[in-house]
């Protein structure tokens, strides 16, 4: 739970990426998952470029296709087109409006999407979060501190 405050406290003082953060998003991305990448919110951004960095941190070995799943890890949220203060609401409340629910599959929902731009199974599999892998557990661990 500490890393969701951490997390919303972050995205109120969210700065856009600067020129170098960008680069080398875009030089591990393909050309349609960074244009995906980049239809995200600034604090996604943001998020998932120091999610990336820690995962990439923290495994050694991890291969563009698993940085890519690293960095695109909430993309399934961006249709849900909620705010930081939405965002909360829909995480501890279980409300059933359509955007609360979108937002509570984004891992679903953000596989589903990366198939249709044709990303690998290894980044569509860590977006979603199955199966059970030593870089889903790096993933997981990265985006929890």
């Amino acid at each position: 739970m500490l890393h969701l405050v951490k997390r919303f406290f972050g995205s109120l003082v969210a700065t856009p990426l600067n020129e170098s953060e960008s680069a080398w998003v875009e030089q591990v991305l393909y050309t349609k998952e960074f244009a995906l990448w980049r239809s995200q919110a600034v604090t996604d951004q943001r998020h998932s470029y120091s999610i990336a960095k820690r995962f990439v941190s923290l495994r050694a070995q991890a291969t563009r296709d698993e940085i890519a799943g690293a960095l695109l890890h909430d993309i399934g949220k961006v249709d849900a087109h909620l705010g930081t203060i939405a965002r909360v609401f829909a995480t501890v409340l279980p409300l059933p409006t359509q955007r609360f629910i979108g937002y509570r599959h984004h891992q679903e929902n953000g596989a589903k999407l990366l198939k249709t731009i044709g990303c690998s199974e290894i980044t569509i599999a860590l977006v979603n979060g199955y199966p059970d892998s030593e870089a889903l557990q790096v993933l997981k661990r990265a985006d929890r501190i």
